[in-house]
């Protein structure tokens, strides 16, 4: 009775063995996939402000650097002259076609037994001289006289022409000894002025 007993027992622990179902594990929940930014190109900068992209073919955008240079001093140096003398730009604006890139043409009086120096500064850099002289009775006046500069120009300059007398008559500038013209209190002087270049002929 006993054996028939166990083997019942055994036989309901078999059973309820098989018939129980087995524990699945639970799925790991899958993290969500991170979005592509590998293509996608910045504008941003750390403070938060949006700055446009540049393409390699944009080409920046240059700003003319503006003439600074200054006019030359010469109001310390300079001695009395005659009071008729006188000088000017001569057509500035080139409306006659005299101006070239390499030359500076004024209108100037020379009084009577006089001598003189026309010095020209470009930039404040001495950059040309021509000499004439009176040696008759009476004043004369030259009008549109041209010179040559050392080198040509091009695009705005600051420019002015200086009457300088020649101290020890040699006919030949010497900025140590020649010293600048000043008439009644002022220097001499066509200019200073600002001149574009650009629109006069090249020369030769």
């Amino acid at each position: 009775m006993r054996s028939l007993v166990l083997a019942a027992v055994c036989l309901v622990v078999v059973v309820a063995g098989c018939s129980a179902p087995s524990a699945q594990p639970s799925p790991a929940p899958t993290a969500a996939s991170p979005v592509e930014t590998a293509d996608i190109a910045s504008t941003t900068p750390p403070d938060g402000t949006l700055t446009p992209s540049v393409t390699d073919t944009e080409t920046p955008t240059r700003t003319p650097t503006p003439v600074a240079a200054t006019p030359v001093p010469l109001r310390a140096a300079a001695e009395p002259c005659d009071e008729n003398l006188w000088i000017g730009f001569s057509d500035p604006q080139n409306s006659m076609g005299g101006w070239t890139q390499r030359s500076v043409r004024v209108s100037y009086t020379l009084p009577a037994n006089t001598s003189i120096f026309l010095v020209a500064y470009v930039d404040g850099e001495l950059a040309g001289t021509s000499f004439d002289a009176d040696y008759g009775p009476g004043r004369y006046h030259v009008d549109g006289f041209g010179f040559d500069l050392d080198r040509s120009f091009t695009g705005p300059h600051l420019v002015q022409v200086v009457v300088y007398t020649d101290g020890n008559g040699n006919r030949r500038f010497d900025r140590g000894v020649d010293a600048p013209c000043l008439v009644d209190g002022e220097v001499a002087q066509a200019g200073p002025a600002r001149l574009d270049y650009s629109q006069y002929g090249i020369g030769t």
